[in-house]
């Protein structure tokens, strides 16, 4: 599952599992089985429902993806040259 190979998935994939799974299997055993401690998984999922207890870089990386976005689609979604 996760832990082949050594490497743990980016917080976004343990996340993702973690909310399908939840239902059937509850926090605690499914941060024992991925090897990850339940309080920063807790908080970084409050975290990321309420966005008034964002870090001052997680609310500037928002506004900058948006800017992102926006000039990718300007651009026929091209990054860079050949």
């Amino acid at each position: 599952m996760f832990l082949s190979g050594g490497v743990r998935p980016p917080v976004a994939e343990m996340t993702a599992f973690m909310d399908q799974y939840r239902p059937a299997y509850g926090d605690g055993a499914i941060c024992k089985v991925l090897q990850i401690a339940p309080l920063p998984h807790a908080a970084h999922a409050v975290r990321k429902r309420d966005p008034e207890r964002w870090s001052i870089r997680v609310e500037r990386d928002v506004a900058l993806m948006a800017e992102v976005r926006r000039v990718l689609t300007e651009n026929s979604q091209v990054c860079g040259v050949r």
